[in-house]
């Protein structure tokens, strides 16, 4: 579904199969983590749906006089944008989950981030820019469901502004090897490194 050249559904496959087509087997692309949509868009769905099924009934069961009808009035109108906000931040993670995605070719790292309907940023990072790679597990949950985040950090990283992190991926561990393995081949070395290897 394409609404506009900003929000299209089919563009994560576009990207991919563009990728495909020039480096083949060694591009693979990164993904929200699989339990994201249960604890991010599902659960809060059903929380809210329960919670506003709960107040219906608890106001239609309430018999006010007309003194406390402004009260209620007043209570349900703010219940109401509750109820809207709460389902626009829970419709934000699930356009988070399909459309948020992260491309790794031999040759550069490719993150899009839609942050709503009318905009998606895209970052690309070339492989021979990335200093360090790093994985973020911190917390109780990460280790014990096995998620994280993933930093990529390139030489020009003192204004936080050269670095791609990519959000509750799955397993980072493995994904991190995953993306060395096929980065390395085609990953400039550093000439201090190669003096390095000469000297041993």
């Amino acid at each position: 579904m394409k609404i506009l050249s900003t929000f299209d559904t089919e563009f994560k496959k576009k990207v991919i199969a563009e990728e495909k087509r020039k480096y083949g087997d060694k591009v693979f692309s990164i993904h929200k983590w699989r339990f994201f949509l249960w604890l991010h868009v599902l659960a809060p769905a059903v929380f809210l749906i329960i919670w506003f099924i709960l107040l219906a009934v608890g106001l239609a069961m309430i018999d006010v006089s007309e003194t406390f009808q402004i009260v209620v009035n007043v209570i349900i109108v703010m219940a109401m944008w509750m109820f809207v906000y709460y389902w626009y931040s829970v419709l934000k993670q699930y356009i988070d989950y399909i459309m948020d995605f992260a491309v790794i070719t031999p040759e550069q790292i490719i993150n899009y981030n839609q942050t709503g309907i009318l905009s998606r940023q895209g970052r690309t990072l070339d492989v021979d820019k990335i200093k360090t790679i790093t994985v973020g597990k911190e917390w109780f949950l990460r280790s014990l469901f096995n998620f994280g985040n993933i930093i990529f950090l390139s030489e020009w990283d003192t204004t936080s502004r050269w670095d791609i992190e990519l959000y509750f991926i799955d397993d980072p561990d493995k994904v991190k090897t995953k993306i060395l393995r096929t980065i390395e081949t085609t990953k400039v070395r550093h000439p201090d490194d190669v003096k390095k290897e000469e000297q041993q």
